[in-house]
């Protein structure tokens, strides 16, 4: 039977955190995993629609200015290099969720919030060195592209603008997994979306995006091209982190951070939290490096450059499953650690199983569009015969795949219990030891071309998936000890 959890006493303090906590730790699970999974498929959607905004006004921009191409193809080299930046501040931002998500579910609110200073001031340093070493080694990063002065350019007034500033993006990137690991998907969702208003009503004013409605803010005489581009993001980011921080220190949220148990830094603090985040971090930019170097395999191929086209093109469209099931991964997440931090670890078994079924559906479902309508689906992006031929066989292969990627389920869950090393290993493995070399041999030294490299990737897909399940199926995550102190029971009566 489900039993009242015990906390301490300053719980009472925390009457919203508390009942929040009570909710996934004793509620039925399917109610809390839907109420803390449709927040984050807002925020997914929310990311695309601006990321989407982003790059049409800057393409359109391109096209009104006669800049042809140029700004568009540079803010997507200059996002590749931001990502991988961007990529290690998920990570920490992974590794913070998991210890607040377990202290909650102890019950440690005082703590929780202390872990979360002690990971600002590590990212405040790791700013400054990703700032300092911008400056240095910016130009140096451009030149490996091989691209023309022109487009350098733009890639350069873009990344400046993201380097300078780089506290606030990164920060605000992390920011919001301090609220998350406590259970609260609603608030952040509701910040970000005001970010991503913001962004796009700035991206729109400064780039100069299209009259809409009469109104042409061109007339305003900005025009300020991809340069506007980044200006709206870090003033929309630098909006986002005033309010969390507002809520934070305004006495009238779940969490005070005024409560904690100090503000200066305790360097052993933040080591629990580079446990589970360097990995995860190392597995963002691995993934990210990977789609790099697959590009430059797959220039070989028959139909050249559009080759391109079709696995850039590609991974957009799988975006589409993938953003539920990410969504899914990061609330079992939720309750998986709490759970865990309060010696549920059962519970924590059966929340990660139930999230799995959710995604096998929704990979399943996706195979069934990717497998009987590709044609239609790449039809949506280009005309050109080549690449819908190529896109459409992308989407079959890939679609079979993503049903045993409905695993990632398990390496977040794997994750929230402390062991962030497994899963990387299994990512690591399965690309750069599997999928990338098996795509160069098949590429290179036998007649299937691009088809061989899909293949590869949903074949690697198939095994990634494989090693996960049994991963977790193991329980050796069961055994793992994040957080030092007496676990709370739970009261069976």
């Amino acid at each position: 039977m489900r039993g009242k959890i015990s906390g301490n006493n300053a719980d009472s303090k925390h009457g919203q955190l508390e009942k929040r906590r009570q909710l996934i730790l004793t509620g039925r699970l399917l109610p809390v995993f839907l109420i803390l999974m449709w927040p984050f498929i807002l925020q997914v959607l929310l990311q695309m629609m601006t990321g989407f905004a982003d790059l049409w006004m800057v393409g359109q921009y391109g096209m009104h200015k006669d800049l042809g191409p140029d700004p568009l193809a540079a803010i997507g080299l200059a996002r590749n290099g931001i990502m991988i930046v961007f990529s290690l501040a998920m990570g920490i931002g992974i590794g913070l969720s998991t210890l607040v998500a377990q202290y909650t579910g102890k019950g440690d609110h005082s703590r929780a919030v202390t872990v979360a200073i002690d990971t600002f001031w590590g990212i405040a340093i790791f700013s400054v060195v990703i700032l300092v070493a911008g400056r240095l080694f910016l130009h140096d990063f451009i030149q490996i592209y091989n691209s023309s002065d022109a487009v350098n350019q733009y890639v350069y007034d873009y990344l400046i603008i993201f380097i300078n500033a780089m506290p606030v993006f990164i920060l605000s990137l992390v920011v919001f997994n301090l609220m998350q690991g406590t259970g609260d998907t609603l608030t952040p969702t509701i910040i970000l979306a005001i970010m991503n208003i913001v962004n796009i009503v700035l991206n729109w004013v400064l780039i100069p995006g299209p009259a809409v409605g009469g109104l042409d803010p061109s007339t305003l005489g900005y025009s300020m091209g991809i340069q506007g581009a980044a200006i709206g993001t870090l003033i929309a980011r630098s909006v986002g982190c005033i309010l969390v921080f507002g809520l934070l220190f305004s006495g009238l949220y779940r969490i005070d951070i005024r409560k904690a148990e100090r503000f200066l830094p305790s360097w052993i603090g933040i080591l629990p939290v580079l446990r589970i985040g360097l990995p995860s971090a190392f597995a963002f930019v691995s993934r990210n490096l990977s789609v790099m170097v697959l590009n430059i395999i797959i220039s070989y191929s028959v139909i050249h450059e559009k080759a391109h086209a079709v696995l850039n093109t590609g991974f957009q469209i799988e975006m589409i499953p993938f953003g539920p099931a990410m969504a899914m991964m990061q609330a079992s997440a939720i309750i998986v650690g709490q759970s865990i931090g309060a010696g549920l670890k059962e519970r924590a078994g059966k929340a990660a199983d139930n999230a799995f079924m959710f995604a096998l559906c929704v990979m399943i479902l996706n195979a069934f569009f990717f497998w009987f309508w590709p044609h239609s689906l790449a039809r949506i992006f280009t005309d050109d015969t080549e690449v819908i031929e190529s896109l459409a066989l992308y989407l079959r292969i890939i679609g079979i795949g993503d049903i045993f990627l409905a695993a990632l389920i398990y390496a977040g869950a794997v994750r929230a219990a402390g062991d962030a090393i497994s899963p990387m290993i299994i990512n690591v493995l399965s690309i750069w030891v599997l999928r990338i070399p098996a795509a160069w041999a098949l590429m290179n030294f036998t007649n299937l071309d691009y088809y061989g490299v899909w293949l590869t990737m949903g074949g690697s897909q198939v095994i990634q998936g494989i090693a996960l399940f049994i991963l977790f199926k193991t329980g050796r995550w069961k055994n793992i000890k994040l957080i030092d102190s007496e676990i709370i029971s739970n009261d069976k009566k």
